[in-house]
């Protein structure tokens, strides 16, 4: 079996938001019980400075009850629109097959966007009936 290549406009084409909101949760609840099967480690590299570079940084992931597990390659340059570009690796888990690589501009934003969505949804006053959105480019829309 061959990878799975998708580019933005294929992701975005793809993605269903309204059924990433369960899963999203479920990565957040893993994580706050340490019922992560993979430890939570980042890697840093800070790219030349420029004005129009930052970092470059590597987050893995993974859920026990999906037999893959993901790794995404980003770096931030605040200088361009979207600021966030990169790709995610998406790898069997019993064999290690690379099974797809996926831009990761607009799923970032997305599970950002939701993210914010699910801490407000849960912390908010019960009674509340306003949101104030702080935030700028593709993130702070989706919010």
């Amino acid at each position: 079996m061959g990878t799975l290549l998708l580019s933005n406009s294929d992701v975005k084409k793809l993605l269903e938001i309204p059924q990433l909101l369960p899963w999203i949760k479920k990565g957040f609840q893993a994580y706050s019980l340490s019922k992560s099967s993979v430890p939570v480690e980042r890697f840093l590299c800070a790219l030349p400075q420029s004005p129009n570079s930052s970092v470059v940084v590597l987050f893995p992931g993974m859920l026990q009850e999906i037999p893959a597990y993901s790794v995404k390659v980003h770096a931030k340059h605040p200088g361009q629109q979207p600021a966030i570009k990169g790709i995610i690796h998406l790898h069997d888990l019993n064999t290690g097959e690379l099974l797809a690589m996926m831009d990761s501009t607009y799923i970032t934003a997305v599970r950002t966007g939701l993210s914010g969505a699910l801490g407000t949804h849960l912390l908010a006053a019960q009674n509340a009936d306003t949101v104030t959105i702080v935030g700028a480019g593709a993130q702070g829309e989706l919010q």
